[in-house]
């Protein structure tokens, strides 16, 4: 896709002049290729023009947004089929449906009532999620609880529990809530309770009586609204995991702390074997590699079954092992060649992968190790360990060129960094073993705040950073073997929560996927994993 170049644009944009903009050909069917790739990508056959039914887009984003799910439910009849009754007033999700979307349904989906997946008599029934691990809502959708004792029992550890609304319409006499914990390492997402109007005891979402589970949750943008009652105690049970949540319209916590991290999912082996591995996160499930054996650049997505491999390898011929990768949108990556120090920019279609623009040769690069991370769409910064310096390039779309002055950091090993912000970075490098932060304002590099030095750190087996946010940062070397979160105030970095060890890491890769999980993989087992950090107050 590009904007607009047709003469008389202003700033790409069309303008209705005198004179207009010229609507040329090369937009048109920049706009028209760019629609068709996704109706395709979709599995769809473009239509002619005797058959357009003027549908398809919404048809193919529809299909695609269904895609990877067990179940996709779009009525009642189809929400009744995945639940089972397993006892009295007791049912779960069945065994077959490890991710679920639940479509928007103008009506909601009851939870009672003749048409509802009750059975045997039951007047109300509790739903266990079970093996489901992915249990997500379309914004809109939202469950039809009346005035029942309904909830959700959260029993499968590492579920993700996306958008799910539980609205009540009118009082309830049963001591109950809408969400009970009863697993480890749960992350809600955007989940909502409303209209319950209780004279019973009633929370929102209920925590666990296993410590475990309460500690290893997060809440995330969760809200209870609307709700009173005699017996209505709070939203949240407990006041810690909560990060931006409200009850009633009144923020309750706004800090989480990191407690620790897990795998999630099985070892992905990588076939031909890694070396000198450098990730790239496109999208929240989405990551570009390179460093294979091979010298192959690909995708790999994680969804409900693991990680798969997306679209086709393409192979970059005499290619270092030592190269870096940087996202700079969903699509394109900027490449850096350890050998030939060529910056480079590649973009993905959702099949191949192919160059944009030329190529930008730095003279006097390392050729054993570059860091390189993006600041934004169009802004990269490289470091490596022979100039020592801190450089700042910009991609216009075809051509690459440094933008201000570089910093020369005296001393530097094998240098990483990650992107906190469109001007602040976190860099560390073997050899002073020192985390800190540099600012870029448009023409100059300076540091910020104090370093913190890590014990142990360094050596020959290489290290990882990548950024959750513009504070916190996810870290691994190949000497401690330990995947840890560090924090910056500002002034100073701090550990924050415990240290997974991870044993034999070597020349790990590591890239955020998003505000809880990472990708993570290393040149001695060859295995790409997915780590999720689970948050305490």
């Amino acid at each position: 896709m590009h904007r607009t170049e047709g003469d008389n644009n202003i700033s790409n944009l069309f303008t209705n002049g005198p004179p207009g903009a010229v609507v040329n050909a090369e937009w048109l069917n920049s706009v028209q290729e760019e629609i068709a790739g996704v109706v395709e990508g979709a599995g769809l056959t473009v239509q002619t023009k005797a058959t357009d039914k003027y549908s398809q887009l919404l048809a193919a984003i529809q299909q695609l947004t269904n895609a990877g799910y067990d179940a996709v439910i779009n009525s009642q009849a189809d929400f009744n089929e995945i639940v089972e009754r397993t006892g009295a007033n007791a049912y779960q999700i069945k065994d077959a449906y490890s991710s679920v979307l639940v479509k928007n349904n103008a009506a909601g989906y009851l939870v009672s009532g003749s048409t509802s997946f009750l059975s045997d008599g039951d007047s109300y029934g509790v739903i266990s999620i079970n093996v489901c691990k992915e249990f997500k809502f379309e914004p809109g959708a939202f469950i039809n609880n009346g005035d029942t004792g309904f909830y959700f029992n959260i029993n499968a550890d590492h579920a993700k529990i996306s958008n799910v609304w539980i609205k009540g319409a009118g009082g309830m006499t049963v001591a109950t809530q809408a969400f009970l914990l009863a697993a480890d390492y749960v992350l809600y997402e955007n989940c909502m309770v409303s209209g319950l109007i209780s004279d019973a005891s009633f929370t929102g979402f209920e925590i666990s009586g296993t410590a475990s589970n309460n500690d290893t949750v997060l809440y995330r943008n969760c809200k209870v609204f609307n709700c009173s009652g005699a017996g209505y105690r709070n939203g949240f049970s407990f006041n810690y995991n909560l990060d931006n949540c409200f009850d009633n319209g009144v923020k309750v916590v706004n800090r989480v702390e990191f407690l620790g991290a897990s795998q999630v999912g099985a070892d992905f082996p990588i076939p031909g074997g890694c070396s000198g591995v450098s990730l790239a996160t496109l999208n929240g499930t989405d990551l570009a590699m390179f460093g294979l054996t091979n010298d192959d650049l690909r995708v790999y997505r994680f969804g409900s079954a693991g990680w798969a491999q997306v679209g086709n390898d393409l192979n970059i011929a005499n290619a270092a092992n030592n190269s870096g990768l940087a996202a700079l949108n969903s699509t394109d990556v900027a490449y850096i060649e350890g050998d030939n120090t060529d910056l480079r920019t590649y973009r993905f279609d959702g099949t191949d992968w192919a160059q944009v623009g030329n190529d930008l040769n730095i003279p006097g690069l390392a050729t054993s190790h570059v860091g390189i991370t993006a600041l934004n769409g169009t802004d990269v910064v490289i470091c490596d360990s022979v100039s020592k310096n801190l450089t700042t390039y910009r991609f216009d779309g075809t051509d690459w060129a440094q933008v201000g002055n570089s910093l020369n950091i005296a001393g530097v090993g094998d240098p990483d960094l990650t992107a906190l912000s469109e001007s602040d970075i976190a860099f560390l490098d073997d050899v002073n073993a020192d985390l800190r932060t540099y600012r870029f304002d448009g023409t100059d590099w300076t540091q910020v705040g104090n370093d913190l030095n890590i014990p142990g750190f360094g050596g020959n087996d290489g290290e990882g950073l990548s950024a959750f946010n513009s504070t916190d940062i996810s870290l691994i070397d190949g000497t401690t073997e330990e995947l840890r979160a560090y924090r910056f105030d500002g002034t100073d970095w701090t550990q924050v929560g415990i240290g997974l060890d991870i044993n034999l890491a070597d020349k790990p890769g590591l890239a955020v996927m998003n505000g809880t999980d990472v990708a993570y993989l290393d040149y001695n087992n060859d295995d790409l994993r997915l780590y999720r950090y689970a948050f305490h107050i």
